[in-house]
């Protein structure tokens, strides 16, 4: 099942609730450039103004919030939490990493 559609502008927007993260169906999130860029498994969200763009992945329960960039073939998973102005681009984030 799909949690999320992409937009014409490159945004999501949530088409069941995440509870965990306090998302709604309805709600716009962050941008994509394809549905790899975010699993539809798991409670994995991007919100406000944060893209992940190219071969990189947001998987599991991770979130990718604010204006933070995940570039190249970076892979964010498990309880993740990248957040600020942060850009990351070919590294691998996981466990209970957080990044602002």
């Amino acid at each position: 099942m799909k949690k999320y559609e992409i937009l014409e502008t490159g945004r999501i927007r949530a088409l069941v609730d995440i509870e965990t993260l306090g998302v709604k169906v309805g709600d716009i999130g962050g941008f994509v450039e394809t549905e790899y860029n975010l699993s539809h498994e798991g409670n994995c969200w991007i919100s406000d103004n944060a893209r992940v763009v190219g071969h990189s992945r947001v998987m599991r329960d991770a979130l990718v919030h604010e204006n933070a960039e995940i570039l190249g073939e970076s892979c964010i998973t498990d309880y993740a939490l990248i957040g600020g102005d942060v850009v990351i681009y070919g590294a691998t984030i996981d466990g209970h990493a957080e990044i602002c």
